[in-house]
């Protein structure tokens, strides 16, 4: 193969595998699948020194004596699988606010935008509220609300125990 073919396969071959990289560091949820890049995201874990630490996502409800109560993603496992549920319950269940768009004017580029797939719309939303309320009734709680609460929480490698728990963001959300 002559050198100048060699070197426009190297080129088209560097392009495509750069293309990646630049979306993700655009934007984190815009890393394609399947993902060439190293895992990043709700399921890794940063380890330092004898500690752990990781994302942790808890759906609050109110039981029978106004007490907070978080849900068992076993309570879920008719709907979806319970290696599912951190991303999902991540993610709000579709509930919580979301951007409408993924805008690049801070890279200079402000004509391109990317719309996100999961905004919902107000029949998905009232079809998953009623989803939830039938699932909080259903176990014997109060269904007016729900809250999602994200921890970072850092534990201990030997013993397991919880060095750390501080919470990152919660949004409460009206189910009716």
């Amino acid at each position: 193969m002559p050198k100048k073919s060699c070197l426009v396969v190297y080129v088209v071959f560097l392009i495509l595998l750069l293309i990646p990289f630049a979306l993700r560091f655009a934007d984190k949820s815009l890393e394609p699948y399947p993902a060439i890049l190293f895992p990043s995201g709700p399921s890794t874990v940063k380890i330092s020194g004898d500690s752990l630490s990781y994302y942790k996502n808890e759906v609050l409800v109110f039981d029978e004596k106004d007490s907070l109560v978080s849900l068992n993603s076993v309570l879920f496992q008719d709907f979806f699988d319970k290696q599912y549920f951190r991303q999902i319950s991540g993610y709000g269940f579709g509930l919580g606010k979301t951007t409408d768009t993924i805008s690049f004017e801070k890279y200079k580029i402000p004509s391109l935008k990317i719309y996100k797939k999961n905004k919902s719309k107000e029949n998905e939303l009232l079809v998953t509220k009623k989803w939830f309320n039938k699932i909080v009734k259903t176990n014997g709680y109060k269904d007016s609300l729900l809250i999602l609460r994200r921890f970072y929480v850092t534990i201990h490698k030997e013993n397991q125990k919880i060095l750390k728990k501080e919470i990152k963001n919660e949004e409460i959300i009206e189910l009716y």
